[in-house]
């Protein structure tokens, strides 16, 4: 009975505010959600053990199952929503509760699995393009690590559909788990388009070097099959907390990391990875590198039809590109000191197998280009730069 002393107004704001239980608002999802109890029981087996890199058929499956439920459960809340955009903190809530969590953005570190007892998904939610997107990030541990689901909707006829849905594939050993998972979406252009860029870091039982995969995708025929326009992987070394800093624009789509030198006693440095988005494909552009040396290693590294677009137009570099390429892979490389020209150009001193090589470069990061390589220090570089300070 109510309580007359109570105005009835009050009462039905008071009820308008309380949520109501979870169950009682989308029966699709409550089905979904019932179906992570025993995959989960899986996991938690496996975390209280010895961490493993190689996992049992049943972890495996148990895996493939409980992101398959995350996939289901989450789809089902979506489209139990109401064409307005959801509070994404709320909606995290909402999914925390019905796998039995509580909600966190909170990134792990890929070999930092601990946890006698492991964490339930964690769901990171965010409304994109000023409400018209929905991304969610559903976070699971596995021994060793994590892994992630990523699941995207769009706003369409007061409905949310899913637009894509990107996770790993099945996999037996760790080290295919996507770990650490960012991902950045782009606005849209003039006709509507956009595209989105992730990184992932493999997990792995111990060291802090690993491999980090990045791509570039369009929304495809289903949510399940994106346009994929580029995907790649680069050592990474994220003992300084960098697991990778990925961002875009409009048009491009860049990524920065520290990995290995070809100079076994650099421990690391910053690589770049930027690239011009234009349709279905995505082409590398400059900057290519953070400093001189670095370039220097990309040029070194990198096929000579790339290296071409990032050099003078003078033959003899091609076939210096060729020897020097060769000799890098077998023999020891050392870089000497960099220094300023007299004309504005720096000069990266670099020994390979039979004797020292300098390389004359011109520009800023945004413009690098090697202009000559000569096997004598030209006179006019005096003034010594600082390499910058790293992990």
């Amino acid at each position: 009975m109510r309580d007359p002393h109570v105005p009835l107004s009050l009462l039905l704001l008071v009820l308008a505010v309380v949520p109501r239980p979870a169950a009682a608002d989308c029966e699709p999802a409550t089905a979904a959600a019932a179906t992570l109890a025993a995959p989960q029981a899986v996991l938690k087996q496996a975390l209280g053990g010895e961490a493993d890199p190689d996992l049992t058929p049943a972890v495996r499956d148990a895996i493939v199952a409980l992101k398959q439920g995350l996939a289901r459960l989450v789809d089902a809340e979506a489209a139990c929503l109401s064409g307005a955009g959801p509070q994404p903190e709320a909606f995290a809530q909402t999914l925390a509760a019905r796998s039995g969590s509580a909600a966190s953005p909170a990134a792990r570190i890929p070999d930092a699995q601990t946890d006698a007892v492991p964490l339930s998904p964690r769901f990171d939610v965010r409304l994109l393009q000023k409400g018209a997107l929905l991304s969610v990030v559903a976070r699971i541990d596995v021994p060793c690590g994590e892994d992630a689901l990523w699941l995207l909707y769009e706003r369409s006829s007061a409905q949310w559909r899913p637009v894509l849905q990107w996770t790993s594939a099945a996999y037996d050993r760790i080290d295919s788990a996507w770990g650490s998972f960012q991902y950045a979406v782009s606005p849209r252009d003039a006709g509507g388009g956009w595209f989105a860029a992730t990184a992932h870091v493999r997990p792995w039982c111990s060291s802090a070097w690993s491999v980090i995969d990045y791509a570039i995708a369009r929304p495809g025929a289903t949510a399940a099959a994106p346009q994929v326009l580029l995907a790649e992987n680069d050592g990474i070394w994220w003992g300084g907390d960098d697991l990778g800093r990925l961002s875009v624009d409009a048009a491009h789509a860049e990524l920065r990391f520290h990995g290995s030198s070809l100079d076994p006693e650099v421990h690391n440095r910053e690589y770049v990875r930027r690239y011009a988005v234009n349709g279905a494909r995505a082409e590398r552009v400059a900057p290519v590198a953070a400093t001189p040396r670095g370039f220097v290693e990309e040029w070194l590294v990198s096929a000579w039809p790339q290296a071409q677009r990032w050099s003078a137009a003078d033959p003899a570099l091609q076939a210096a590109h060729a020897r020097l390429q060769a000799a890098s892979k077998s023999a020891a490389t050392t870089f000497g000191a960099t220094r300023q020209c007299a004309d504005g150009s720096t000069q990266v001193q670099l020994t390979i197998q039979d004797g020292g090589r300098y390389f004359r470069i011109e520009g800023r990061p945004v413009s690098y280009r090697l202009k000559a390589i000569a096997a004598q220090a030209d006179p006019s570089c005096t003034r010594e730069l600082a390499e910058p300070s790293l992990y």
